[in-house]
């Protein structure tokens, strides 16, 4: 997990950083950037991706 989120993090480095820049000003670029930067978001997504393959395997199952 923390290998994909620092990929992202290399990057995208001049995209975060001109929303970092940018927070001050804009509500909207501040509000993505605490969702970019939030460790708890990116670790809570670590697990719900596994489970919703999961759910989808089982719907693709149930349509049969």
């Amino acid at each position: 997990m923390f290998n994909l989120v620092k990929h992202v993090l290399f990057e995208y480095h001049t995209l975060l950083m001109k929303m970092a820049l940018d927070a001050p000003t804009k509500t909207f670029t501040k509000s993505n950037l605490c969702l970019l930067t939030n460790v708890e978001l990116l670790l809570g997504l670590n697990v719900v991706m596994p489970l919703l393959e999961v759910v989808h395997s089982l719907i693709k199952f149930a349509q049969l």
